[in-house]
């Protein structure tokens, strides 16, 4: 025979006072780490080193093209998420789910080319 039974149920009140226990030791813990958390570290200012590299003459084509292949990737990604609904669904819906994909992806190009771009390079590009 056990020392200790456990009830296998609890009451109400018994869930309540569990929950307000577990946070009344939540909210403690996040108060005794805020009061011992360090000051903040003086951090040396890197203006000059951000302007060397933001308007350094390669650094606009690298990221262009970072920003192409990520997009690539997105749409290989768009490819896997089709077939794999296409595979999980039945004949009929097939169809249907490939449709729902490729309207995802022709709205996501229709919102980047009347939004997208000019959030991404404003500006005017007239010369």
């Amino acid at each position: 025979m056990p020392l200790v039974s456990i009830p296998l149920h609890l009451t109400r009140t018994h869930r309540r006072s569990r929950a307000l226990a577990w946070t009344a030791l939540l909210l403690s813990s996040l108060s005794i780490a805020s009061a011992f958390a360090g000051r903040p570290i003086d951090q040396p200012n890197y203006d000059l080193y951000l302007d060397r590299v933001l308007f350094d003459e390669s650094f606009f084509p690298v990221s262009a093209l970072w920003g192409v292949v990520a997009a690539g990737l997105v749409f290989i990604m768009h490819l896997g998420f089709a077939t794999l609904e296409a595979g999980l669904s039945r004949a009929p819906h097939v169809v249907s789910a490939l449709y729902k994909n490729v309207a995802i992806i022709c709205i996501g190009l229709l919102a980047y080319a009347l939004c997208g771009f000019t959030t991404m390079f404003p500006g005017e590009f007239n010369g």
